[in-house]
């Protein structure tokens, strides 16, 4: 494999075949020279710096600009504007330049929103600025007294590998099938396809109306997203899969970042093949890859969502996220940049989607009490999962929670996040004293009972793959089917001259807050738990629960709502 290296601003831009794009920053404790005097080389590390800047007017212009009923609704800015408004002043930038170049730190990079900066510094240099323990397994980083006030938080950035798959056997997970219990509709599909017993495309698009919408021509067009993923995915799979279900081939892409090693999981097939599914005319679908669960290079792959020099020149409308982990997890610092990079977003106009996890209620916080993050922020929208069978025509019969015993719909109440305004009111009595509640919606999501029908490699070694015919699922099947939904509902508004739909959150809770059009437009999951059996701690109950949130979307009521009733409006 040829590789041809393009160093710009301090990463590394590695073009491979296939379309990917491979983003490396110098790894820790590789061998450089301060500067050009041929100097003795010195080991150096990655920093994540955090700029002063206005998050609180931030915040309120996100308010403003995602609220319905407000007179700014969908007056989004460029990233530029974002930058100018509510980053540093120029003179706060300069002067940390003027620093860190003191001190010999290079290879800088100012952030997309103009609050973030990376750099790279020797390792003396960094244990004497900034707390740096060489070896140690955590740190616990300062801010020089040169850059009080002026930096709020730092990240030590590293490429070395946090997986290791050297020793992975392609035969370590069992492939899945679905079971076929209960009715499973009228599948279609090649043979290979239909055989893996799990609901095929044209089940769940008819399950939750998105077939009618692709009727009408909304089919993702002139709509982009982006995946957040640990893994890139096989061309040759997705080839297979579209070709199976007669899906036009997408303008895909990948983005590798060098967090974690790349391994072959069907996840990654998973995540694009559902929702190039759900949107098969998408104007650009780019995967983001070599992303871990938590950890600085979470932060920094947001901030390079951000970037759109990494995406033809343009941003992406909705980002989707399988990732994720218990709030208490991340750190301070991660969790304030993290909370940054989705305001700018929204005030950019773009959609967040995560999963809820896979744990049930507050089961990704062992030992301690949280929600899932970032779910449980209130710039993203949480995806839990339900269980659900069909009749002969393809339309639900039941939804309830998705819990098969060792796995079940994320949810909970955050430990660090207060509630929203949107979850207020006497709807959610029951939640009384309880902070920001997890998810908001959720869809099918059972792995196995009886699953999603996707092509890709079992669990292994990323160049030699075992590609196979599955079934996959989680709320890592909710949340890019979420995402696929939200783009046909962009390309609807766009069309129609109306913004595009940003952070959702406030929209969707307004319009379930109506006890009419919350019977039209939802799905409300009133069977099964996620943990406990009260509402409190995960059982299901009419309306919002804990477990699935509002409940499942009908896409195309959803469509036909807000074609009468724009947004903004």
């Amino acid at each position: 494999m040829n590789l041809k290296s393009i160093p710009i601003k301090g990463v590394w831009r590695i073009f491979l075949p296939a379309g990917i794009l491979a983003i490396g920053f110098v790894a820790l404790m590789l061998s450089c020279s301060s500067d050009s005097h041929n100097e003795p080389a010195c080991d150096t590390v990655q920093m994540f710096l955090g700029l002063d800047r206005k998050d609180g007017d931030l915040a309120a212009f996100v308010d403003q600009v995602s609220t319905p009923s407000s007179q700014s609704y969908g007056q989004y800015l460029s990233m530029t504007e974002i930058a100018e408004q509510f980053g540093p002043s120029p003179e706060v930038v300069q002067s940390i330049l003027e620093f860190v170049e003191r001190y010999g730190i290079d290879e800088t990079e100012l952030g997309p929103t103009g609050a973030t900066l990376t750099c790279k510094a020797c390792v003396e240099t960094a244990e004497m600025l900034f707390c740096y323990k060489p070896g140690a397994e955590s740190q616990s980083l300062c801010i020089p007294s040169g850059l009080q006030g002026k930096v709020q938080e730092v990240l030590l950035l590293s490429s070395t590998s946090s997986t290791n798959t050297d020793n992975f056997s392609v035969e370590s997970r069992p492939v899945s099938r679905g079971d076929g219990e209960g009715p499973t509709g009228t599948p279609e599909g090649c043979k290979a396809g239909v055989d893996t017993g799990g609901f095929t495309p044209n089940q769940w698009l008819t399950a939750y109306g998105i077939d009618k919408l692709h009727e009408k021509g909304m089919t993702g067009k002139g709509i982009r997203v982006a995946i957040l993923n640990s893994n890139p995915w096989h061309a040759e799979a997705l080839k297979t899969y579209t070709e199976c279900f007669s899906i036009p081939d997408p303008n895909s892409h990948i983005v590798q970042f060098p967090f974690a090693k790349p391994f072959s999981y069907i996840e990654s097939e998973m995540d694009i093949e559902i929702i190039i599914t759900a949107a098969p005319d998408l104007e650009r679908v780019t995967t983001f890859s070599g992303v871990s669960n938590i950890g600085p290079g979470v932060v920094y792959v947001h901030a390079a969502v951000l970037d759109a020099s990494l995406m033809g020149n343009t941003l992406p409308h909705v980002v989707s996220s399988s990732g994720g982990d218990c709030e208490m997890d991340f750190t301070d610092d991660e969790i304030a940049l993290l909370e940054h990079l989705f305001m700018a977003g929204c005030a950019a106009g773009i959609t967040y989607v995560e999963s809820s996890g896979d744990m049930g209620f507050l089961g990704e916080c062992v030992g301690s009490s949280g929600a899932n993050y970032p779910p449980s922020s209130h710039y993203v929208t949480g995806a839990g999962g339900t269980s659900m069978t069909l009749f002969h025509s393809n339309e639900i019969e039941s939804q309830t929670v998705w819990n098969d015993d060792s796995e079940s719909s994320g949810g909970g109440p955050s430990s660090i996040f207060p509630r929203p305004d949107w979850q207020g009111g006497s709807l959610f009595d029951s939640f009384s004293g309880y902070g920001r509640l997890t998810p908001d919606v959720a869809f099918f999501a059972s792995e196995t009972h009886p699953g999603y029908a996707i092509y890709g490699p079992t669990f292994g070694p990323f160049d030699n793959p075992n590609l196979v015919w599955s079934t996959g699922g989680g709320t890592s099947a909710s949340a890019p089917l979420l995402a696929g939904i939200v783009a046909l509902l962009n390309q609807q508004l766009i069309a129609e001259g109306n913004p595009a739909l940003g952070c959702i959150n406030p929209l969707l809770y307004k319009i379930a807050s109506d006890p009419e059009q919350y019977n039209k437009l939802f799905w409300d999951i009133t069977d099964g738990t996620n943990g406990g059996d009260t509402v409190r701690t995960g059982k299901a109950t009419e309306f919002y629960d804990l477990a699935t949130g509002l409940g499942s979307l009908k896409v195309d009521a959803v469509a036909e709502y807000l074609k009468a009733h724009p947004p903004g409006s």
